[in-house]
């Protein structure tokens, strides 16, 4: 018998996209946090805080979903992890010397990098949008790298917005591998595996480097390091497997393209950050790049998949 009181699907597909919108804002606001909290805490033990935190929160849910282990998932899910732990360290360190707001807008280039990289790799043939949306997204980053007011001298971008211009490479990667492992395991034991790969490896890298993990146990970094670990990489991961199913993957990718957005606008009102205009020329040049990829997606997808696009943790 049908349940009177599930809302209709118009209804849920809205409460779904707001959700998601939701999880964009928690995303972008990660770049403030972390861009204050890694002048604290070093780039490794904050990493290893983060995902040690993510990965016992799911433990419980992973644990109810034990009887979907599959054999070789172990072994998909350190590929996948070691590639997600290069996406956040790169993007980590980075943050140490950009702003935040700059990180936001470069780090969703890895939207851009994954049409490439399908192209490139899985054979997939992207249409013009994506290619046009390439463009545009480069010029972008160039406008809103360079400093052209300093001559030939502002020329070369700065070395943080290489490292999370690497980031956006690796998310980019992560995203292709576990597209193409996603329907073989399930996406909770799959993600679970991974944030314990990262957590790890982070940790690992922690006592080699520092000697333990300085600054995760301080009293001021308590509270980031919950919004960074529970809310944003664990509490998102949730949220975004239970809503998907309810929301087409090109609208998940359009409203999440707004995560840049919402990171300029945070780092802005939490550390005082100001774009120069052409960093805004720059930010906005980029996301035109993103949603022309995303619309491009959006037009070759056959028919609306229950996982959508894998699930990403920020």
């Amino acid at each position: 018998m049908a349940d009177t009181d599930a809302p209709p699907p118009a209804c849920r597909e809205r409460w779904a996209g707001f959700g998601f919108l939701l999880i964009a804002i928690v995303w972008g606001g990660t770049f403030p946090v972390v861009k204050d909290l890694v002048e604290r805490v070093p780039p490794h033990a904050l990493v290893a805080a983060r995902f040690c935190l993510a990965w016992l929160v799911l433990s419980g849910w992973a644990w109810g979903r034990r009887q979907a282990w599959r054999p070789g998932l172990l072994r998909a899910g350190v590929v996948a992890g070691l590639i997600l732990w290069g996406g956040f360290f790169t993007q980590t360190l980075g943050l140490q010397f950009t702003s935040a707001s700059k990180a936001g807008f470069i780090t969703a280039l890895n939207v851009v990098f994954v049409a490439i990289m399908a192209a490139l790799f899985l054979g997939k043939r992207s249409g013009p949008k994506t290619w046009i949306g390439v463009a545009v997204a480069t010029v972008g980053l160039a406008v809103l790298s360079v400093d052209f007011s300093a001559g030939l001298t502002g020329l070369t971008p700065e070395m943080g917005d290489l490292l999370v211009l690497l980031c956006a490479v690796l998310f980019a990667a992560h995203i292709v591998v576990v597209d193409r492992l996603a329907p073989r395991f399930d996406p909770v034991l799959l993600a679970w595996v991974q944030m314990g790969t990262v957590a790890a490896v982070a940790t690992t890298s922690a006592w080699a480097f520092h000697g333990g993990m300085p600054g995760v146990l301080a009293a001021e970094s308590a509270a980031p390091l919950l919004y960074l670990g529970l809310l944003a990489t664990a509490g998102a991961l949730l949220a975004q497997v239970s809503l998907q199913r309810f929301v087409a993957p090109a609208r998940v990718g359009l409203i999440l393209s707004l995560e840049p957005v919402f990171a300029a606008l945070f780092a802005w009102m939490l550390l005082g950050e100001r774009l120069a205009p052409s960093g805004w020329v720059g930010g906005a040049l980029v996301l035109a790049g993103v949603i022309l990829a995303e619309l491009d997606a959006a037009h070759q997808e056959a028919a609306p998949q229950t996982a959508g696009k894998p699930a990403r943790a920020r």
